[in-house]
């Protein structure tokens, strides 16, 4: 997430099956949509049934996080797919309750919702507060 000039305070995935978009925000006032690398491409190591020798496990420097130096690079994201401007403070919370919608609020007192294709803030509500959350209930439609 390196397109963040500052601290990032929230993510949320797209509600879908395949998870492979992410959203993010922070202090720097970007609302950033990240395409996911496929994690369809992962190595065969330790799966059973294996049978070929090229799938069996084999040594691998570990970064600092922990992960193997092949595994790290394959998640690397430099470039964020989509940028949602318009917010005019610190974006605190993000929610992604629908593929196409995400809400954001923050230090600017309001509840903005984004319209993912267009990247339009299509919607603005005020409020008397900056908002550090946010929170969609799917069933009821409402937002906390």
């Amino acid at each position: 997430l390196k397109s963040h000039t500052s601290s990032v305070e929230c993510l949320a995935v797209i509600p879908t099956p395949r998870r492979d978009r992410l959203v993010s925000s922070g202090f720097d006032r970007q609302i950033l949509i990240w395409k996911l690398p496929g994690l369809d491409d992962e190595d065969d190591e330790g799966k059973e049934g294996t049978t070929d020798a090229a799938a069996a496990p084999s040594k691998k420097r570990r970064t600092e996080t922990g992960m193997a130096t092949d595994t790290a690079a394959k998640y690397v994201i430099d470039e964020p797919s989509t940028r949602l401007e318009g917010a005019m403070g610190p974006v605190l919370g993000v929610c992604w309750p629908h593929p196409f919608v995400v809400y954001a609020c923050g230090f600017d007192r309001q509840v903005r919702m984004w319209d993912v294709k267009t990247g339009a803030n299509s919607l603005t509500l005020p409020g008397k507060a900056a908002a550090t959350s946010i929170s969609f209930g799917v069933s009821s439609n409402l937002i906390a």
